[in-house]
């Protein structure tokens, strides 16, 4: 998430709308430069592009070709990329706009000014206003809905423009007196338009909106705990009939078992994924081993692993499993994969944690590393850049999120970019800290030095430094 305020307003952005498709296009055997399209072959827009190498005396030269849908970025076969990105002839005013803002209409411009990335915004203001609605192109397809690579030669497909601004999902001083977004579906199914189709699952969405609906007055400090809150709502839904099918179970579970099943008892009374915890080391072990049982042997082990590369697909899937019990995955009886995939779980962590589920930890299972892409490839100097790993809580779908490869389960590699509250008044207060730190630079004492606020939940008060108070005026950077 990204977030930043003014004296007037303030504003935060996650992640949202798909403004990319793929195409596959049917080249003219004779002439690499003519592609299909409706039946007739067309002239395709062709350059070319220098960059420099290091060690070279001339730069290399390459040749971009551009279909009707985008440039080409594969040759065999064929395929073409078409983005939001290349139809951006507004620059990026309308962001400036929206930092200058000083009322509801003056931003509600610059977000109609906005080309891309495709984002999710919710706003508030010192009036009292506050909003949601998404900001960028999203294009109207004519058919399909972008997940498959479509005929680049069929008219059919492809884009026909971008959503009109004001048809775009909004609300604006809703009934309910809040809005949230948390990467969730900003639509309902009466929409007509795809804003996106692989939006996580909404349960950091419902625990926002369980503790916002909640009957009481807020602070600050609420606001805080509620970024950082590691209640489960998945494990909420989802443990009643886990429950039910390990108790019908029961006399075919070891003792190790029994207790663990005591455990998530016991934890399924406030489902939280605390550090010191051991029901999320059962409940989400057995939700990565259900996943195994569903699909590992159906599919084999090379397509199981690249699958597993597609975390929104396969949590859409199991979600789907889970709410109808059955899948065309699999031949059996859902609850006996559920127990299987339990007594799975029990028996990995009872070799990881030791035999006693009532002294398991979740903090001694998944752990959080700070990772430079430079350090990645520096082997024994990783340490100069990369920070970790350290003990940490929280999961995939927790408002205070802790998101792993299902790969690489436990090592947490997706967290929030920024946490930032602000209370609106007068005068606006605002708070916020960062993972690691304001400096890209390892040797800097800022490389790092927010990490352990940061993991602790607190914040740094955000102020402004001398104010603009002629925005228009003539900014000068002067080097040292």
């Amino acid at each position: 998430m990204l977030d930043g305020f003014n004296d007037y307003l303030a504003w935060g952005l996650t992640n949202s709308g798909d403004p990319q498709d793929l195409f596959l296009e049917e080249r003219h055997p004779e002439d690499p430069h003519r592609f299909k399209y409706d039946e007739e072959w067309y002239e395709a827009e062709v350059y070319t592009e220098e960059i420099e190498v290091s060690g070279q005396e001339e730069p290399e030269e390459v040749e971009i070709v551009v279909t009707r849908n985008g440039p080409l970025v594969s040759e065999d076969p064929p395929i073409s990329l078409c983005w939001t990105a290349y139809h951006n002839e507004k620059g990026f005013d309308g962001l400036l706009k929206m930092n200058f803002a000083r009322s509801w209409e003056e931003f509600r411009e610059g977000m109609n000014d906005y080309p891309m990335p495709t984002l999710n915004l919710t706003y508030a203001d010192v009036e009292g206003n506050i909003a949601n609605r998404p900001i960028g192109y999203i294009p109207i397809r004519r058919k399909g809905s972008g997940t498959l690579v479509a005929p680049g030669w069929d008219p059919d497909y492809g884009w026909e423009g971008f959503i009109p601004m004001e048809d775009l999902p909004k609300l604006f001083n809703p009934p309910d007196g809040y809005v949230a977004a948390a990467n969730a579906v900003p639509t309902c199914e009466e929409y007509p338009h795809i804003i996106r189709v692989d939006n996580t699952p909404g349960y950091r969405m419902l625990r926002i909106t369980q503790v916002l609906e909640e009957d009481r007055k807020f602070s600050l400090e609420d606001m805080k705990q509620l970024q950082t809150d590691w209640y489960n709502p998945h494990a909420e839904r989802r443990l009643p009939k886990l429950l039910k099918a390990l108790e019908e179970h029961r006399e075919e579970l070891s003792a190790v078992e029994v207790d663990a099943l005591e455990v998530l008892e016991e934890w399924s009374a406030n489902p939280a994924n605390q550090m010191d915890e051991a029901g999320p080391v059962i409940f989400e072990g057995w939700y990565l081993h259900l996943i195994r049982e569903i699909y590992q042997e159906e599919m084999g082990e090379e397509l199981y692993r690249d699958f597993l590369s597609r975390q929104h697909q396969v949590y859409e899937n199991v979600e789907r499993f889970l709410e109808r019990g059955e899948s065309p995955w699999f031949r059996g009886d859902p609850e006996g994969m559920m127990v299987q995939a339990f007594r799975s779980a029990v028996a990995e962590a009872r070799e990881e944690l030791g035999d006693d589920p009532f002294n398991w930890r979740w903090d001694e299972l998944q752990s959080i590393s700070y990772n430079h892409d430079v350090g990645a490839e520096l082997g024994p100097l990783s340490g100069i850049f990369n920070r970790g790993p350290y003990p940490w809580g929280g999961g995939i779908r927790t408002v205070g999120r802790a998101a792993y490869g299902l790969n690489q389960p436990y090592e947490v590699n997706r967290i929030p970019a920024i946490r930032v509250v602000a209370a609106m008044g007068s005068t606006i207060e605002a708070y916020g800290s960062i993972p690691m730190g304001q400096s890209g630079h390892p040797l800097s004492p800022h490389y790092d030095d927010q990490i352990e606020t940061w993991m602790a939940g607190e914040y740094y008060p955000i102020t402004f430094g001398e104010k603009l108070e002629d925005p228009e005026g003539e900014l000068k950077l002067t080097p040292p």
